[in-house]
């Protein structure tokens, strides 16, 4: 009896991990604080930047290019975030790292382009840029196992240039990204159906992330409706990660399910036009799958709680898991994010087939005689 006691409570501490600590973050989205943000960017509202007052009049000229990335410097330093500028032929990148505590090499990078094409262009995108820095307002004071990547980019309007820049030299250095969330026109929604698009190939990684963004929807209850895309536009920065075969989705408004924003692309791409329900909607979603994926450290301390006995490895992994330990193993369960368990094993195993599982997150928990562990992995 003792024993299924203490498996309750690591069961219950780990439903408490996913329903409360996720949604714990998805409930301080601020619409305040969103359209703030894309009133500042988009040049309806003055704004103070290095203590002078100024206008972000447009975000096409170098002027107005600089008067937004010193704004996104600030905004990120506010939220004790080191600013890293990332400059290339024509352009400049923002972006500001957030070291995992477990795999400090491996990340997840949640993205948008900053630039324009003209003045205002709230929707495209300041909505996406504002949604990454409330993003980094939410989390970076929190503790996750992944590194996290919040990156602005630059001249995304005339080639994707600024992100195949940093794709590229991430690619050259071997970086370890496991997954990138790109931000694209979140704000229009002209029938109020809560559609939205997601756009994704067929790359494990790039599905498994689709597949995440779906789970949060309904996991989280959130009102919105997806519509997968597949083979998804090449025409935002997610494609610069597929050329380097990194796995990437974008996420927006309904624009190639017929809902797009009428004033694409003109002065007239105003906040006026938002719909700021499903603005809010959007935003949490992004804040959902960025968590969930970069993992609050939270869950190691379950893992720590009664064994540091047992291990297990890979992790992300595709095809099978394998799992560490001098004890003998009496049960070893899997159960997705919801609480539905997917598989069990009553045997002494040290390697579990997991080839047939739909990609995504998942917990194992290992039982070798009176021990438990419970930690996370990912199948890509």
């Amino acid at each position: 009896m003792k024993l299924l006691v203490f498996i309750f409570l690591q069961v219950a501490f780990v439903n408490q991990v996913i329903s409360q600590n996720i949604n714990s973050y998805i409930s301080e989205i601020s619409i305040d604080s969103l359209v703030k943000t894309v009133r500042e960017l988009s040049g309806e509202d003055s704004t103070y930047i290095n203590g002078v007052k100024s206008l972000i009049s447009n975000r096409v000229s170098s002027a107005g290019k600089n008067l937004a990335t010193n704004y996104i410097k600030e905004r990120l330093t506010s939220y004790n975030l080191t600013p890293t500028e990332q400059s290339y032929s024509s352009g400049l990148n923002i972006f500001a790292t957030q070291i995992g505590t477990k795999y400090p090499d491996s990340s997840y990078i949640i993205c948008a382009h900053y630039d324009a094409v003209a003045s205002y262009c709230a929707d495209d995108n300041a909505s996406g840029t504002a949604a990454v820095i409330e993003a980094a307002r939410i989390l970076s004071g929190e503790c996750f196992d992944f590194t996290i990547v919040y990156a602005l980019w630059d001249e995304e309007e005339i080639g994707l240039l600024g992100s195949n820049y940093y794709a590229q030299q991430a690619s050259i250095n071997n970086e370890n990204i496991l997954g990138v969330i790109n931000l694209e026109m979140l704000g229009y929604d002209g029938d109020n159906d809560t559609k939205f698009d997601i756009h994704t190939n067929n790359d494990p990684n790039s599905l498994r992330l689709k597949d995440s963004l779906i789970s949060i929807v309904s996991s989280y209850g959130l009102s919105l409706v997806s519509n997968v895309i597949n083979p998804g536009s090449t025409s935002s920065d997610h494609s610069s990660f597929w050329n380097q075969n990194y796995g990437a989705v974008v996420f927006g408004e309904s624009f190639f399910g017929g809902d797009g924003n009428p004033a694409y692309h003109t002065p007239n791409d105003r906040i006026s036009l938002f719909n700021i329900p499903y603005f809010k909607e959007l935003s949490k979603l992004s804040i959902g799958i960025l968590a969930t994926l970069a993992n609050p450290c939270l869950s190691t301390s379950i893992e720590e709680f009664e064994t540091q006995n047992v291990s297990i490895y890979p992790n992300p992994t595709s095809y099978q898991l394998s799992i560490k330990t001098a004890l003998e193993i009496s049960e070893i369960t899997i159960v997705d994010l919801t609480g539905k368990t997917i598989m069990t094993i009553n045997q002494n195993t040290n390697v579990i087939n997991i080839a047939d599982l739909s990609n995504g997150i998942y917990f194992i928990k290992v039982m070798t005689g009176e021990k438990t562990m419970i930690t996370k992995f990912v199948k890509q």
